[in-house]
């Protein structure tokens, strides 16, 4: 499967004007000691994260948005371009 864009235009988000047309990326934040791997990583540094993950949740909304819950089982970390 090819890689997507996670990348969502702020939009109708209640956000200052200025900012409607700025990229928001969903995020997770794990420890070192959780990923050891992101160990040196700087900011502004680009990785290639692959992981297993379990759907351990599923909310539908009024609006017909889908979110869905993860549960990271595994990860692996490499130089993006590697």
């Amino acid at each position: 499967m090819a890689m997507k864009s996670l990348g969502k235009k702020h939009g109708n988000m209640a956000v200052e004007p200025a900012k409607e047309n700025e990229m928001y990326y969903p995020g997770i934040t794990l420890t070192q000691d959780i990923l050891p791997a992101l160990k040196g990583k700087e900011i502004e540094d680009k990785i290639m994260l692959t992981v297993e993950a379990k759907v351990c949740g599923i909310s539908k909304y009024g609006n017909g948005e889908i979110e869905y819950r993860l549960d990271l089982m595994k990860a692996e970390v490499k130089q993006k371009g590697e």
